[in-house]
């Protein structure tokens, strides 16, 4: 529809030459003169029509111009946008990795954090056991440090109870053998050797293997004296 002015523009333009050219000035009548003075204004009213599809066309050209670089630029935008939705999909991508990773490590950390725990009340059972073994062998040892200081007094007192009893009725001899007066008669008595003095001794008989042992090493010494 718009094409069709411009070439009815055209046919008029093309007929006006036809006419020039076949009719001259001297070849003018009267019948020819209307249809001259016709021709004529329309190839004004072309003229001005041509200067106006000139403008038009001017104006389409440089519409089109633009809008080539409208399309330019709108491709170059769609490119640009098909740039950073992939730079925003690859940086989701790595948050996402970066999320993943900082989960397993918080996991790990938990496990590790939880594995220490259980070794750290682990060992602080172990070190109330061995609290509690301390105390009772620091008992034990109190106690076996109270018996032998109470063994030694029994042993003083004993020794002291066998000199007076010595002087009381006297020694003849100690190598296995104890003397004893009655009737004028000296009397000998078999003594047991240490090892069956002290064998079958427990921990009830302690004071007592150890009184044994101050009297039998005792009695060497007094027999070595003599």
């Amino acid at each position: 529809m718009e094409a069709e002015p411009e070439i009815a523009a055209v046919a008029k333009v093309a007929r006006a030459m036809t006419l020039r050219r076949h009719h001259s000035m001297s070849d003018l009548t009267l019948e020819s003169v209307p249809e001259v003075a016709e021709i004529i204004e329309d190839e004004v009213q072309d003229e001005a029509e041509s200067e106006a599809i000139a403008e038009l066309r001017k104006l389409l050209e440089e519409r089109k111009t633009l809008a080539e670089v409208l399309e330019r630029e709108r491709k170059a935008l769609k490119q640009e946008n098909a740039r950073s939705e992939m730079k925003a999909r690859e940086l989701e991508r790595k948050l996402i990795v970066t999320e993943i990773n900082e989960i397993k490590e918080r996991s790990k950390r938990f496990r590790v954090e939880q594995s220490l725990m259980e070794k750290i009340h682990e060992k602080l059972g172990e070190i109330g056991i061995l609290t509690e073994k301390i105390e009772k062998l620091e008992k034990a040892l109190r106690n076996c440090e109270e018996r032998a200081r109470c063994m030694e007094w029994v042993a003083i007192g004993l020794r002291e109870r066998v000199r007076e009893a010595e002087r009381a009725i006297g020694v003849a001899g100690l190598d296995g053998r104890r003397g004893s007066r009655c009737g004028g008669e000296e009397e000998e008595l078999e003594l047991p050797p240490w090892p069956v003095v002290v064998k079958g001794l427990g921990l009830a008989g302690a004071i007592s293997a150890a009184v044994a042992a101050m009297i039998y090493f005792w009695f060497g010494r007094h027999k070595s004296r003599r």
